[in-house]
């Protein structure tokens, strides 16, 4: 075999590869495309409504007590103070 031989059947190989590789990777797009057509509308329809949930501790008086709101003012700043980037 001499040396413009080697090269050709090289190339072959390069291309080859990198044509199975193209194919590979084009049907991979295309079947995570036709699974996402087919998964996203349940997922659309499980995430809660915040609205919803507002309206409902509204009608509920869920009304946050003064001494809830200065627990969670402590706990906010003692977090800053911890991790605050001086």
């Amino acid at each position: 075999m001499n040396e413009s031989n080697l090269i050709s059947d090289g190339i072959q190989l390069m291309l080859v590869g990198m044509g199975m590789v193209f194919v590979f990777l084009s049907l991979l797009v295309i079947v995570i495309s036709i699974m996402k057509k087919f998964l996203s509308e349940p997922m659309i329809e499980s995430i809660p409504d915040t609205n919803n949930f507002r309206d409902n501790n509204l009608r509920n008086n869920n009304v946050i007590s003064d001494q809830e709101i200065a627990a969670i003012s402590s706990a906010v700043h003692a977090y800053r103070q911890k991790y605050s980037k001086k």
